[in-house]
Parts: structure tokens; sequence; C-alpha cells
């Protein structure tokens, strides 16, 4: 992984591509209003937050992955536009992503949260 900042490891947009053709998840069909294809894969992941100045960490669920974004499962409801660092770890050299919340769906069981990932 390319960039440390603080012990952590910032994933690069070819690096995150070869993490989804390494747990090599189904493709599902393409939907209208979407760029690209969404892969169904759950993981357990970390989400790191700002909350009223104060940096939280919560796990959460990812359910679906594409090469520029995910989709997270969580209790809690996201502001549209909200930061959020997400740690991956699939084989116990966790990585991470940085993300902007594109939007908050409340669903069964919880809110559907999209975020778009952010590589420099």
């Amino acid at each position: 992984m390319s960039t440390r900042n603080m012990d952590v490891v910032f994933a690069t947009r070819g690096e995150w591509m070869t993490f989804i053709k390494m747990v090599d998840v189904p493709q599902v069909r393409r939907e209208p209003q979407r760029d690209e294809e969404r892969n169904s894969f759950q993981m357990e992941v970390a989400v790191m937050m700002d909350v009223d100045g104060e940096t939280v960490r919560r796990h959460m669920t990812m359910m679906n992955l594409s090469n520029s974004g995910l989709m997270l499962k969580s209790d809690q409801e996201f502001e549209k536009g909200m930061q959020v660092l997400i740690e991956v770890n699939p084989d116990g050299k966790p990585f991470h992503v940085v993300g902007v919340v594109r939007h908050c769906t409340q669903t069964l069981g919880g809110n559907k949260v999209g975020v778009r990932l952010i590589f420099s």
C-alpha cells in the first residue's frame, strides 16, 4: 500500500481494484442510476468519523463495493457530505480508504450508507 500517515496505510485506486479482484466477488448488473457495477460482498469494517469534534470508531458491515465506492449497513444515520475513514482488514493486514457519504437511506434493520471513495 502506498501512503502512510500516522501508522495508517491508505490504499491507492489500483490497490482497491486489486482488492476487489482478490475477494472474487460476483458482479451484479449495473442499475441505470449507477456509473459502475456493484459487487455484492459482505465484510465487517471499522469506520472512523468526526462527531462533535471527536473521532469516533464504529464497526459496520460493508454490503457491496465497486471501483469507486461501497455501501455500509449502519444503525447510525449519516449526513450527506460527511467524510469517513474506513479500515478494511481482509487478511490481518489492514488498509484504509477515505470516502464521502453520498446518501443514507433508512431500511429494514438500519441504514444503507453509500460512500464515494476518494483516492489521492
